[in-house]
């Protein structure tokens, strides 16, 4: 294939040079003369420049004493002026001197808040109005609480089966009156000793709801050992009458059984619960009763168990071995021990 002569291998270069040349020599024009503009008034509305921001000056000062019905000063009294989008304060000093500075032309909207005073709002017209401030009405003196009279409280919790440690057992005093209740007492909670006696030196007095918790219940409000179950806690008004010991019985029944397994005899390890039964919630479902649980316990070497520290009432208890289950409704009654007899358990 034959090559062109050399002169007219330049003539693309000189063809791309000529249309550069040509595009700088083009008029210039004017920015968005490719986009119609309004007409008429319109388009004299768009072609007006925009009004340049006035900002009121801010150079007015406001400045006098803040004093008392009485003439005393006020000492840090906060001043606070609505002037604008800008709102300015101050605090006032030991003989009340106070001073606002950079506010716009009166009137003034002004509020005084100063400690031991109701809070005053106040339109000041100009600034020798403003020359002398007054707080609001003086705040009443807070009321004093009254002298906590305070007494030892002694007692004994009895165990439902003598010989029974309550150590880790709590004692537990609620006040009846709301917690919001001026010079009402406080809640108060104390650990047994292990023969269930207790000692609270100083005790305020009023009345208080008293419940004994098991040791897994500590901290709650249920279950209350002295009473049957879903009973009002017992309530005394302290000091205790005659300065007697404060004896609380434990009120509370226990279950106890022996699981066997059909093949292996006594069975180790099984678990038995224990939860209170709830025949209202099925003949009254508007009626909300809480379910309750205790502990799970676990049978003994020889497939024996004991679950203390239930009141009175009905319960439901279930025993769960392997694959083997069975349920069975019993009635506690109190300070009695309720042997409960089941079919030997397959686990497998």
């Amino acid at each position: 294939m034959s090559r062109l002569p050399r002169p007219l291998r330049s003539l693309p270069f000189l063809a791309l040079a000529a249309a550069v040349f040509a595009l700088c020599l083009r008029p210039e024009r004017e920015v968005g003369a490719d986009f119609p503009l309004p007409l008429g008034e319109d388009a004299a509305q768009a072609a007006a420049p925009l009004p340049l921001l006035a900002f009121e000056r801010r150079t007015d000062i406001l400045q006098g004493r803040l004093l008392t019905a009485d003439g005393a000063p006020l000492d840090s009294a906060l001043i606070f002026a609505e002037a604008g989008r800008r709102p300015a304060w101050c605090r006032s000093a030991a003989n009340g001197d106070y001073r606002l500075t950079e506010l716009l032309a009166p009137p003034w909207e002004l509020t005084i808040i100063a400690p031991g005073h109701e809070n005053r709002r106040l339109t000041v017209e100009d600034a020798a109005a403003g020359a002398v401030l007054h707080p609001g009405a003086p705040l009443p003196e807070p009321a004093e609480l009254p002298a906590a009279s305070l007494a030892p409280l002694r007692g004994r919790v009895l165990p439902a089966a003598p010989g029974d440690d309550l150590d880790g057992y709590e004692l537990a005093l609620l006040p009846t009156a709301a917690a919001d209740t001026f010079g009402a007492p406080f809640a108060l909670r104390w650990p047994l000793e292990s023969d269930g006696a207790f000692e609270l030196p100083e005790l305020q007095a009023g009345a208080y709801r008293i419940l004994v918790l098991p040791p897994w219940a500590r901290g709650g409000s249920w279950p209350d050992l002295t009473q049957p179950l879903d009973s009002a806690p017992r309530t005394i008004e302290h000091p205790h009458a005659a300065e007697e010991d404060l004896i609380l019985p434990i009120a509370a029944g226990e279950i106890r059984g022996r699981i066997l397994g059909s093949e292996q005899g006594q069975l180790a390890g099984a678990m038995v619960t224990v939860r209170r039964d709830n025949p209202e919630q099925q003949t009254e479902p508007a009626r909300v009763v809480p379910t309750r649980h205790w502990p799970p316990v676990a049978t003994e070497a020889d497939g024996s168990f004991r679950i203390r520290d239930l009141p009175a009432g009905t319960y439901r208890i279930e025993l769960r071995a392997g694959a083997g289950s069975e349920e069975q409704v019993v009635a506690v009654r109190e300070r009695a021990v309720l042997t409960v007899d089941f079919d030997p358990v397959s686990i497998r």
